[in-house]
């Protein structure tokens, strides 16, 4: 009886282990899946973006602001559109007031919004690609799924600069 217990035992930290492995996330190769995905949608789609390194957002300035460029600190106030790589909307302005937030701060938007809206101008509209690490990650929120590369169409309202 005792061997029977002891083998019981021994399998369930067999498997609790093997379980526990199978959950452990490799967010470089994540980032590499996201990394394909982004370029065949561009592919597909035709269109010529610009890397930010190394955050390997993709981005396509369609029309340039004035002024000064979006820097640490500054508020910005932008309209946008989110969808999925497959079209598919989960977020907008449209229609509503715009998102106001600080860049960089850390705490208001997620990290691919800090990247990609560093050095925009007011005025300016933008599409970017973001990999999911810089969005909601391996967990997902809402409507997104985990490990969503995400899509932006923005349009930066107005910069008020860091005193």
């Amino acid at each position: 009886m005792k061997r029977v217990v002891v083998g019981l035992v021994a399998l369930a930290f067999v498997a609790i282990t093997g379980c526990l492995q199978d959950e452990i996330f490799d967010a470089e190769a994540q980032l590499q899946t996201d990394i394909a995905l982004i370029e065949q949608s561009l592919s597909e789609n035709g269109i010529d973006a610009d890397t930010l390194m190394p955050s390997e957002i993709r981005i396509v300035v369609t029309e340039e602001g004035t002024g000064e460029g979006a820097k640490f600190g500054d508020s910005v106030i932008a309209h946008y559109t989110g969808y999925l790589l497959d079209g598919t909307e989960f977020d907008s302005s449209d229609g509503g007031s715009p998102l106001s937030f600080v860049l960089q701060r850390g705490d208001q938007v997620i990290p691919a919004w800090d990247i990609a809206f560093e050095g925009l101008k007011k005025g300016t509209k933008a599409t970017f690609w973001a990999p999911s690490g810089l969005c909601y990650g391996q967990n997902g929120s809402g409507s997104i799924p985990p490990n969503s590369v995400l899509i932006f169409d923005v349009e930066v309202v107005d910069i008020r600069l860091q005193n």
